[in-house]
């Protein structure tokens, strides 16, 4: 979500605090996690890691030591949870530390020197809380976390950025491509979902009969959003669903490849 907003809003560096972790033993993610993770952000479109937790560990008057994310008993913490991974002599990266800080550098600055290229604008509804909650629980899987959606189209070398109905909304179509703010998108791609702002669904079907391909996933809506003049608003969802069928590509998980080459939108990278 942070690397669309920035590219959407034309902002060339993008940061997030990396390598937070949950109640893990002994505070403190493995040398394989960190570069597990600052890896999945960078190929999530991060690029400037922001280590976090590490605050100046020192003796408070009564004895105990001051270090906000990581509880102990001789400690002063600012919250009952161990969120962090504590660097010291006794971590295993600590011997590679500034080698690792330095990668990370070297490969942020690396990700600001090109130009961002998302084929796909992937309309994102409603807030999927679950979804955007990264937090790690006992070590670092890889390729753990991602959607089969987003996997399957990073699997066949494209990639998108998330868009919000508002954002929709403002678009524009010029020379077959989306615009929208500073981003410009071949695709426009709708993960089914059971309630629509009619509006939404009227922008969808201007944005297909202006020449940019729209690839609906799953189920059409079966009604309006909210409670207010809902009868008349859930018919003029039903209206723009008949034309939605006729018009869209529809498709289901299974096919989504299908209905990718149904576009005509050539891939960026060619999988082997």
């Amino acid at each position: 979500l942070a690397s669309s907003a920035a590219h959407v809003a034309g902002r060339p560096v993008v940061t997030s605090e990396s390598f937070v972790s949950v109640n893990l033993e002994n505070a403190a993610l493995s040398a394989q996690d960190l570069y597990l993770l600052s890896a999945r952000a960078f190929v999530a479109g991060i690029n400037r890691l922001v280590f976090h937790g590490f605050a100046y560990d020192y003796p408070t008057a009564d004895g105990r030591r001051w270090f906000p994310f990581a509880p102990a008993q001789d400690r002063v913490s600012a919250g009952p949870l161990r969120i962090t991974s504590e660097f010291t002599a006794e971590h295993d990266i600590w011997p590679e530390l500034n080698d690792f800080t330095l990668y990370v550098s070297r490969m942020g600055e690396a990700l600001t020197q090109g130009e961002h290229m998302a084929s796909i604008a992937w309309l994102m509804p409603e807030r999927e809380v679950a979804d955007s909650i990264s937090l790690v629980s006992g070590g670092v899987a890889a390729k753990s976390g991602e959607s089969d959606i987003s996997s399957f189209i990073h699997g066949q070398g494209f990639d998108y950025d998330r868009v919000s109905p508002e954002q929709l909304l403002t678009s524009s179509v010029m020379n077959d491509a989306l615009s929208i703010g500073n981003a410009s998108y071949s695709i426009l791609l709708v993960d089914g979902f059971e309630a629509a702002d009619p509006a939404w669904l009227a922008k969808i079907l201007e944005v297909q009969d202006s020449g940019v391909p729209v690839v609906w996933i799953g189920e059409l809506p079966s009604r309006a959003r909210g409670y207010y003049d809902h009868t008349s608003r859930d018919a003029s969802v039903s209206e723009l669903n008949q034309q939605l069928e006729q018009k869209v590509i529809m498709t289901s998980l299974s096919d989504l490849g299908l209905g990718l080459e149904q576009t005509a939108v050539e891939a960026p990278l060619t999988t082997l």
